[in-house]
């Protein structure tokens, strides 16, 4: 667990990647379709969806509406108990399961979670 903390297993990770990675360029590791026997073909630009404003606007309205129409005392008793299952260490999804039926959004259930786990930030070594 330290050493995951510390990011030495990441750390690894990425230098073995990285390896490979050069032994791939260099040809060094043949790789069908990567480094040898590849077709070329034409570079075709990636196309996006479109965002559109109007959908995300309807989509805000909606989640609005179920807010408003829920039992906000229970899903505020129930994201509590996400939070204490994770606390505890214990299976949460019994927890996230009951919470959701009650119409917690995602993004409610997330934030649960990260009160008790925080945000998970990569730890950079060279």
């Amino acid at each position: 667990m330290q050493g995951v903390a510390e990011g030495r297993v990441q750390a690894e990770v990425n230098r073995h990647a990285w390896a490979r990675e050069r032994k791939l360029q260099s040809g060094e590791i043949k790789k069908v379709g990567v480094n040898i026997y590849k077709e070329e073909e034409e570079q075709r630009p990636v196309e996006f969806h479109p965002y559109r404003e109007d959908e995300a606007r309807r989509q805000v309205q909606r989640l609005n509406r179920v807010r408003a129409q829920r039992d906000n005392a229970a899903v505020t008793r129930l994201l509590e108990a996400v939070r204490v299952a994770a606390r505890q260490g214990a299976n949460v999804m019994p927890a996230v399961i009951d919470a959701v039926e009650a119409y917690a959004s995602v993004g409610e259930v997330c934030g649960a979670l990260k009160d008790v786990f925080g945000s998970y930030r990569e730890p950079v070594r060279f």
